[in-house]
């Protein structure tokens, strides 16, 4: 499906770089519930956290499979049926995020 962008409905800028990443929206929400929280839950408030040590991010996102991405950033308006979505994601280089969206 990353070989395929006409197909993808979610774009996401990752790393300071902000390298875009693209993915189905459905398949991200029906395999991970962070991605289904992210994608179709009305956003919460937080509290600021401090973000963790480098090398354990994957490791802290992994784990945190019930909350959503620290410091993520809905660039786009309330994404509602086919509308495309474009979301920031800090906390991880390009490859690192793009080998976990191949993978689910």
């Amino acid at each position: 499906l990353a070989s395929m962008p006409e197909l993808c409905d979610v774009t996401f800028l990752v790393g300071e770089t902000r390298e875009p990443v693209c993915a189905v929206k459905a398949v991200l929400a029906a395999r991970s519930r962070v991605f289904h929280k992210m994608l179709y839950q009305a956003p919460s408030p937080q509290r600021k956290k401090e973000a963790p040590p480098k090398e354990n991010k994957l490791r802290q996102f992994l784990k945190r499979s019930s909350e959503p991405l620290l410091n993520l950033q809905n660039t786009a308006a309330q994404p509602t049926g086919h509308q495309h979505a474009t979301l920031i994601i800090e906390e991880f280089e390009p490859d690192v995020f793009r080998q976990l969206i191949e993978y689910i």
